[in-house]
């Protein structure tokens, strides 16, 4: 009889353990990297290595949760939301824990000057206490975004205004004083160029290193989905192929610029968005 009872409460003291869950919840906030404001209705999804992905989309404070992954399985996580550029890293997978907290900051579009002046008082600040390649790095995480060459002419004009550093730099200045709708005709002539393997009759006219950033971008953008496989752009034949189109319609100053925005861009690493929000939580990896 005892030992009926002594197995029963062992049974009974167990029981909270054989109750507790095997599933994680991912849970977090989503923000704009510039203005730290919450970003509603934004679009987070989990990709488990095997299994169907979950979606969530953020509340009016920006925040989200999705349940109903295995503890300790690994899974990537990206997000999207309208006017934003989508997170560029979302090849790092992530460990799922009982509770797992993920903070994620986008990047608007924006091609209004006005968006962009916060950075630009950050960026003055961090240029000051940092060695001299710092703007070349920070300008390079924006190409990373995939943002438009207008939006980034829009940064462009408030780094100079704010940063005496930012009038020397080649490509930041080639950026600013280059003309909106040149910038507009060159990343569509840039995108046929890409999607039918021809040069346009009467290519635009820009500096060669904004043709390349700008042809980086788009050939980043356009074969995306081929090279989500492999982490080198560069070894990428479509990739290849579509900078040396460019080259043919551009030059070969152009090219080589392209060449060298694409190898920023690939080295570029998650901890490389502390250039946009010096203070703000970032996603973890």
């Amino acid at each position: 009889m005892r030992f009926l009872i002594r197995t029963v409460l062992t049974v009974v003291t167990m029981l909270p353990l054989l109750a507790q869950p095997s599933l994680g919840v991912i849970k977090g906030r989503v923000a704009d990297a510039i203005t730290r404001r919450p970003i509603p209705n934004a679009v987070v999804e989990v990709k488990p290595v095997s299994g169907p992905s979950r979606t969530a989309r953020t509340g009016t404070d920006g925040t989200y949760s999705i349940l109903g992954f295995q503890i300790g399985e690994s899974v990537t996580e990206s997000c999207s939301a309208s006017g934003y550029a989508p997170d560029p890293w979302t090849r790092a997978a992530i460990k799922i824990m009982a509770e797992t907290p993920v903070e994620i900051v986008l990047i608007c579009d924006c091609k209004d000057d006005a968006y962009w002046a916060p950075l630009a008082a950050r960026w003055e600040v961090d240029a000051q206490a940092s060695d001299p390649k710092f703007l070349d790095s920070a300008w390079d995480t924006l190409a990373v975004y995939g943002l438009s060459a207008e939006s980034r002419a829009a940064a462009a004009r408030e780094l100079v205004k704010a940063i005496p550093a930012a009038s020397t730099n080649s490509h930041i200045v080639a950026f600013a004083t280059t003309d909106p709708l040149a910038l507009r005709k060159a990343e569509q002539e840039i995108r046929t160029v890409l999607a039918t393997g021809s040069a346009t009759p009467s290519p635009t006219s820009l500096p060669p290193e904004v043709a390349g950033d700008v042809a980086a971008v788009e050939v980043r953008r356009h074969y995306e989905a081929i090279s989500s496989a492999s982490t080198d752009l560069k070894s990428c034949a479509k990739c290849g192929s579509g900078v040396a189109e460019v080259g043919n319609v551009w030059g070969e100053a152009a090219k080589k610029s392209a060449d060298r925005a694409l190898e920023r861009q690939e080295s570029m690493k998650a901890s490389d968005r502390i250039h946009l929000s010096s203070d703000a939580q970032v996603k973890s990896r």
